[in-house]
């Protein structure tokens, strides 16, 4: 009852008033349960990788650190007052870099272990560490390494070299580019002894190789070949682009470079004697004397003369052989020449410059000094230019036809300003919100005032009083006639 009286003392407009603050209350209340009660979630670890996903798990887990995992499986989430302990949780416990064991094999060694078994857990813990610093590089999710490691010693005859493999999972929509690729070759050739850059291998979780050796040699393939010669080219233009845009910044060039490469790798090997300093009577080099042997022989008759006279025999009857060994140098060169030297260059140049901004000789020399081009070589470059720019004021199409100035009439005197207009513009559309805004509370109030109800009815009694008022006024009129 007490609701229905006061129900029925409120106006209609108090009661819109009012069951509009009702709701609004209820509203609040609603939000402030839910605010107190709703748990938020703040994501920790996205992997696609259901291992990475589960050791992360295993840490929450160990830790005692609610979390929840999300409808696809890829994201571990935990409450928002918990996220700090659980990001360092999760990258402690191996779910942020993976589950690969690092240096901390060696944390609980004893002396009774063997050489081999200290071999193979350092290899191993190379590995894991590797792969944990790989795995932190930006969009990477998880990585493996491959280490192979030959066996020192003295026996061996020919060395064999160390060679590495990486397998790199991306995250989505995230791929490695060639930088990054040739950083991850330089961190495992920095990190591992005796290894070179092209004996190691990176690869994504596809299969795909992603490093080449181009380094040092190119390989036969296709692919290879093209990207070479693709970012030969695209150095050359972005070169030439970055020039033309200082010579003339107003102007538009395109630039294409075609650049013809030698891709053979040739090796040449010299052999050659250097002769010594040292010279004989007819002054030719005859090197360092390093043994020099002489023998002498007497012939027949005048070995017996000489035998029984104790004299020398004549000279003629004697042989006389003299050996001399001389010392040289010993000169070998060899000479590799890599592939991928420029054979040709063709440029073709196509400019719309600024009137009198640029012409023609100027550009020819600016791209025959920038891309080292060599006419006698057979390069060849080519500039065209097309109709030149007109100057922006002259480029400016009225946007209204009434405004454009009749023949005879002076471009400056006819055409107004372009900054005159967009007060104007933006005067209008404000009158035409305004009007819109007018129109809509005009709409809302004729609602809300065809919505109120008629106002209630007189008392019976006041329609009685009213009555008896105007029947004893109509009487005191007529009493008066009445005399008469």
């Amino acid at each position: 009852m007490f609701i229905r009286e006061f129900w029925g003392q409120l106006a209609p407009r108090a009661r819109t008033g009012f069951v509009v603050g009702l709701l609004a209350i209820v509203a609040a209340l609603a939000w402030a349960a839910y605010a107190l009660l709703h748990t938020s979630y703040q994501p920790v670890l996205r992997a696609s990788n259901a291992d990475k996903l589960a050791a992360a798990v295993r840490e929450l887990e160990r830790q005692k650190l609610p979390y929840r995992v999300s409808g696809d499986g890829s994201t571990l989430e935990v409450p928002a007052e918990h996220a700090g302990r659980a990001r360092v949780a999760v990258s402690g416990g191996g779910g942020g870099a993976g589950a690969a064991a690092g240096f901390e094999l060696f944390n609980n060694t004893d002396f009774s272990t063997t050489e081999f078994t200290q071999k193979v857990n350092y290899q191993r813990a190379l590995q894991g560490e590797l792969a944990r610093t790989i795995a932190t590089i930006e969009g990477v999710s998880s990585a493996r390494v491959h280490l192979v490691l030959p066996e020192s010693g003295f026996l061996r005859r020919q060395p064999v070299r160390a060679t590495a493999a990486v397998t790199v999972e991306m995250e989505s929509g995230q791929q490695l580019g060639a930088a990054q690729v040739r950083g991850v070759q330089k961190l495992v050739a920095a990190a591992v002894p005796e290894i070179r850059l092209e004996d190691i291998a990176v690869i994504d979780h596809s299969g795909v190789p992603l490093t080449t050796q181009r380094a040092a040699q190119v390989d036969g393939t296709t692919n290879s070949r093209l990207e070479l010669k693709r970012e030969v080219d695209s150095y050359l233009e972005a070169k030439l682009r970055k020039l033309l845009a200082q010579y003339d910044p107003l102007g538009e060039f395109s630039v294409s470079v075609d650049a013809t490469l030698n891709l053979d790798e040739v090796k040449v090997t010299t052999e050659d004697v250097l002769p010594a300093d040292g010279k004989n009577a007819a002054g030719r080099s005859t090197g360092v004397v390093i043994r020099e042997r002489q023998n002498s022989r007497l012939e027949g008759s005048a070995a017996a003369s000489e035998a029984a006279t104790g004299q020398p025999a004549a000279p003629g009857s004697s042989n006389l052989v003299r050996e001399v060994e001389y010392k040289v140098g010993h000169r070998v060169e060899q000479v590799a020449t890599a592939p991928g030297g420029i054979e040709r260059i063709s440029v073709a140049v196509v400019g719309r410059p600024l009137a009198g901004g640029a012409d023609v000789a100027s550009v020819k020399s600016i791209v025959l000094h920038a891309v080292g081009a060599d006419e006698a070589r057979g390069d060849s470059v080519a500039v065209i230019f097309l109709p030149a720019l007109q100057e922006q004021q002259e480029a400016v199409v009225p946007a209204v036809p009434k405004l454009l100035p009749p023949a005879g009439t002076p471009r400056a005197a006819a055409q107004p300003p372009e900054p005159a207009q967009a007060p104007v513009q933006r005067l209008a559309w404000g009158l035409l919100a305004a009007a819109g805004v007018v129109a809509v509370l005009g709409a809302l109030a004729l609602l809300l005032r065809r919505n109120d109800e008629a106002p209630p009815a007189a008392p019976a009694a006041n329609v009685d009083a009213v009555a008896d008022r105007i029947r004893a006024w109509l009487n005191e009129e007529a009493a008066p006639n009445g005399t008469h």
